[in-house]
């Protein structure tokens, strides 16, 4: 790569908007200048992480050694706008874990208007990338009044090899502040490992299927090669218009010999596809396609007894609903 991951995955829009206010709002160190501690005094590691699968896999690796917290619960990191206590939290953390790859555009101007230099700031997904990692390139594409791209697919959690390179960056970060709990959060990583295992397995059949898996939203890359393999581009396919954006005649007919000649036998759909589309393209092709939901885990219910908190199951029974849903669809 001959470009850093910024430049590559832009921040538009709203979050491009977002970003200039809080650069604007917080500069001069006002986030140093507000008062109360949100973590309530807590003397235990404050990790603060910025998408809800971080979180998850935090807490699962650092509780209750560490305290976790998330920024991002039921607004995903392209609408989320910091209010005063958010920021607050934000300054009271030792370490915040972020995603990285142009994901969080909000980062770097709560970073700046903090006024914190101790702070450690640890992007998991570009880490992941420093250590090998095989991260999928996409081209740019406007997604929901954002872009993406052209660049690094940031959307890592859903991959499972992935998943497990996220906490072991997320492990070594934990035993790294606090060396004395080093034993703990290892046999936590073991636990995690095993999860996924777990989960490993449960996928294995989906190899040997036949017949191609339409997405509305194109943030199942990697989930696609870990449960398909290589060639999975023609298995896991991203397209236009079943949210119900305006699509022409032309466009229409593509999107229906595209399901032709793929073979496409299931249409994966999300909170806001379109009925009268889905509806539109199964009469075209005559045929009644399994639909079913694939859920990017970008957000997530909070827990009602703690704030900027998510039950650490959440994303592994997320994961792992994925994944049934798949091989009900996909096995004989």
């Amino acid at each position: 790569m001959t470009r850093t991951s910024q430049d590559h995955w832009r921040v538009t829009g709203k979050a491009a908007c977002v970003a200039l206010i809080l650069a604007a709002c917080m500069s001069g160190g006002c986030l140093r200048r507000m008062e109360g501690d949100a973590w309530q005094g807590t003397t235990k590691l404050r990790v603060l992480t910025t998408i809800v699968p971080l979180h998850c896999l935090a807490a699962r690796l650092g509780e209750p050694h560490a305290e976790v917290r998330c920024l991002c619960i039921t607004n995903g990191p392209h609408e989320f706008q910091p209010t005063v206590e958010e920021a607050r939290l934000f300054n009271g953390a030792e370490v915040v874990i972020a995603n990285g790859l142009g994901l969080e555009g909000f980062l770097v101007p709560m970073i700046r208007g903090s006024g914190r230099r101790d702070l450690r700031v640890i992007r998991a997904a570009e880490e992941l990338a420093k250590r090998g990692g095989a991260l999928i390139e996409v081209p740019g594409y406007e997604h929901h009044g954002h872009m993406h791209g052209p660049g690094n697919d940031p959307h890592v959690w859903l991959g499972l090899e992935e998943a497990e390179q996220l906490a072991e960056i997320i492990c070594e970060t934990l035993c790294e502040m606090r060396p004395e709990n080093r034993a703990f959060f290892q046999q936590r990583l073991g636990q995690v490992r095993q999860r996924l295992a777990e989960l490993r397995k449960l996928a294995e059949p989906l190899r040997t299927t036949q017949g191609a898996v339409v997405t509305a939203h194109d943030a199942f890359r990697y989930l696609g090669r870990s449960v398909f393999g290589p060639g999975y581009e023609e298995r896991l396919l991203a397209v236009r218009g079943l949210h119900g954006e305006e699509l022409s005649p032309l466009e229409f007919t593509r999107l229906v010999q595209l399901c032709r000649e793929k073979n496409v036998r299931v249409l994966a759909v999300e909170p806001g596809s379109s009925p009268a589309i889905l509806a539109r393209l199964q009469e075209s092709l005559r045929e009644n396609l399994k639909l079913i939901e694939l859920d990017p885990i970008e957000t997530a219910e909070p827990a009602a007894e703690k704030a900027f908190y998510v039950a650490p199951q959440w994303y592994f029974e997320r994961l792992e609903g994925n994944l049934r849903r798949l091989c009900e669809a996909l096995l004989p």
